[in-house]
């Protein structure tokens, strides 16, 4: 008897483990999805400065980027579509974003969007630099 209790139990503590290994690869596979690319932080940008959010915008662009503030940032993207002065007049949604090139620390994402600028809705595609600074992405350059 003590035999088929033993084996059972082998059994029972190798399945458990296997679930309990199971488990452990399928939560950091989940993790490894929480962690944001240079695409998340475009788009958080793009939708940040949109909402008015500029000190939030703020934290997202790189300590060391010539990019002097989010409320520059509003106003370069704002003259390119002709709205100056006014950075509350342009709303912007954020249609989607890819990584156009990573290369180590630095990448390029293209940010489609759709610009309402009241008399029409313009849809766009603009490409922002982003450079990484303690393991997180940032803004580095705007095009003006």
């Amino acid at each position: 008897m003590r035999n088929a209790n033993s084996a059972h139990s082998m059994k029972r503590r190798r399945l458990l483990g296997s679930i309990g290994v199971g488990c452990s690869i399928a939560m950091a596979g989940c993790l490894g999805f929480l962690e944001d690319g240079p695409d998340d932080t475009a788009e958080e940008f793009i939708e940040q400065l949109d909402d008015g959010e500029f000190g939030e915008a703020n934290s997202l662009i790189h300590s060391d980027s010539t990019i002097n503030g989010a409320g520059q940032a509003a106003e370069i993207i704002g003259a390119y579509y002709g709205v100056s002065g006014v950075v509350e007049a342009l709303n912007i949604s954020v249609e989607g974003s890819s990584v156009v090139n990573e290369q180590g620390d630095e990448a390029t994402v293209a940010v489609d969007i759709s610009v309402d600028l009241v008399v029409e809705e313009v849809q766009d595609t603009i490409e922002l630099s982003l450079r990484q600074e303690d393991g997180e992405w940032r803004i580095w350059v705007i095009p003006e």
